[in-house]
């Protein structure tokens, strides 16, 4: 029941963004062209009650419900259901041009289809994966191309100059209001692609792309995260303030981390859309110290860990993703609107129904045991639904 009841919240909340936007932004896309990144900013960035309420409920329950839903679904349904409810989800995370949450849908069942030995599903996955990634990769590239197009021709080559130079002046005028000497590098954004430390941006290599996103993004933005916050809060601590609703229990001012950092690893105007990557332990750090560092990683292991104890698939073949999104995300965003403490408080009130499943496919961490020739659970017949 409960199970059923969170699957019709979010669908509900898709609806209701849906009506507050007044279309489907790839439907729009396709009929009437436009920005793909501002459609996708419009359908979720919110500010409006009723609607922020569906924003939220989109965004807890994109991270915290629908990785380990879809592989449950692969356990209570059949397997056609499944599937249909899969396509689905896809084309709803697609309608919206979303790469990442694509991402966080399907990585937890390649997890599972692998760990039950369910090959043929994997790949029928996979396939469905890829054109769904490439699909919403090619909408947005080609709005981004067009979008370049237009604003190349309406700029003249002079104008471009000169606001490359003022570019320029204005981060030397910012170096100057730092008091940082012209020697020493203010931020990574002030070597020539940065960014790029991994990936050849002359020898483009999808592998090295996601080992450069992997590995030297979440370091470059914690860099800059900490840097920006000695240069800003003279190394005062931030407490509570790193958050926004905790910021409002507590009275602070909201520091916006992710904005700020933003703008000032790209130096634009407080009008930008953007935010930067906020690896969990530098918001820790910042707001709290190195005891902030230690209390928020314990209190990671004691989720992660009663989650794994539960041995139940679904919500075990989930957190390796969420724990990928710690690299990038807050970890009190994650808890709230990232829909980890959404996540755990499922886990605790659905293993009583979702362990039947166990009877019928292995959870993961009973696949580990076998693998490595340790008595593990006996695995028992498929069920009905695979075929």
């Amino acid at each position: 029941m409960l199970f059923n009841f969170c699957w019709m919240v979010y669908f509900g909340s898709y609806l209701g963004l849906c009506a507050h936007l007044g279309y489907v932004p790839l439907l729009e896309f396709m009929l009437h062209g436009g920005d793909a990144s501002a459609m996708r900013a419009d359908f979720y960035k919110v500010t409006e009650m009723p609607w922020i309420f569906f924003a939220y409920v989109q965004s807890i329950f994109n991270k915290g419900f629908v990785p380990f839903a879809i592989v449950a679904v692969f356990l209570i349904k059949s397997r056609f259901q499944a599937f249909v409810r899969l396509a689905i989800i896809s084309f709803l995370l697609v309608s919206a041009f979303e790469k990442a949450l694509i991402t966080w849908a399907y990585i937890p069942l390649f997890i599972y289809f692998l760990s039950a030995k369910r090959f043929r599903d994997f790949w029928y996955a996979v396939m469905m994966f890829v054109g769904a990634f490439v699909f919403v990769s090619l909408v947005s590239l080609k709005s981004d191309l067009t979008l370049s197009d237009a604003s190349n021709t309406a700029m003249p080559a002079t104008a471009q100059r000169s606001e490359h130079s003022a570019t320029r002046m204005l981060d030397t005028v910012r170096r100057e209001l730092v008091g940082v000497p012209p020697v020493q590098v203010a931020s990574l954004a002030d070597q020539h692609s940065y960014q790029f430390m991994f990936y050849d941006l002359d020898r483009p290599d999808g592998v090295a792309y996601m080992v450069n996103r992997l590995v030297w993004i979440p370091f470059v933005t914690a860099y800059d995260t900490l840097l920006y916050w000695q240069l800003s809060s003279s190394g005062s601590m931030l407490h509570f303030s790193t958050n926004r609703h905790l910021s409002r229990i507590f009275g602070l001012d909201f520091a916006n981390l992710e904005k700020q950092v933003f703008m000032f690893q790209f130096k634009s105007g407080e009008e930008t859309t953007g935010n930067s990557n906020a690896f969990y332990v530098a918001e820790a750090y910042v707001a709290f110290g190195l005891v902030g560092v230690v209390l928020f990683s314990i209190l990671i292991g004691l989720m992660f860990g009663q989650i794994i104890r539960g041995g139940v698939a679904p919500f075990v073949c989930a957190i390796p993703i969420v724990a990928l999104g710690l690299i990038s995300v807050s970890l009190i965003s994650t808890l709230f609107s990232g829909g980890l403490f959404l996540l755990v408080m499922l886990a605790f009130m659905l293993t009583r129904p979702l362990g039947r499943a166990r009877a019928r496919v292995p959870a993961l961490a009973d696949w580990r045991l076998q693998a490595e020739g340790r008595p593990g659970l006996p695995r028992a017949a498929p069920s009905s639904g695979r075929c």
